[in-house]
């Protein structure tokens, strides 16, 4: 029997960590569209508030994932979708794992997304001091 000499490794593991974050974007993105249509199906839509995925965070290994949502409505509207959906995680965690082929489905944690909230304080800020903001044109660029 031969024997396999320890100097040498196995498993090049700089170019296994090099591919990870790719594949963890990648089913994260995947993830992301999934969540977005099972979100808008009737068997899971709430009808109290209208919600949109906006990104999905995942862990290196892809067990556990933060799903960032943005709600439409008020503080309270909010905060009672995110109880639904903390609430029926385990659920669509199933329903995902009938969708998608991954080893392991990643146990999901939700998020409030407040960007477009800062976004717009930032924005009020501004044009109550009286600095002129920029619009962006239709290319999203702003003109200078």
């Amino acid at each position: 029997m031969r024997s396999i000499p320890l100097s040498r490794p196995l498993v090049n593991w700089n170019r296994l960590l090099e591919m990870k974050p790719d594949r963890t974007r990648r089913v994260g993105q995947l993830l992301k569209r999934e969540l977005a249509q099972l979100l808008s199906t009737p068997k899971v839509k709430p009808r109290s508030f209208f919600l949109t995925v906006t990104e999905v965070k995942l862990s290196r290994d892809l067990k556990y994932a933060d799903v960032w949502v943005s709600v439409l409505g008020d503080e309270k509207n909010r905060q009672h979708a995110i109880s639904f959906l903390t609430d029926n995680s385990q659920r669509m965690r199933y329903m995902l794992a009938n969708n998608v082929r991954l080893r392991h489905i990643p146990e999901l944690t939700f998020r409030l997304d407040e960007t477009l909230d800062k976004a717009e304080r930032i924005d009020n800020l501004l044009r109550e001091s009286g600095i002129e903001v920029d619009e962006p044109d239709e290319t999203g660029s702003a003109d200078e």
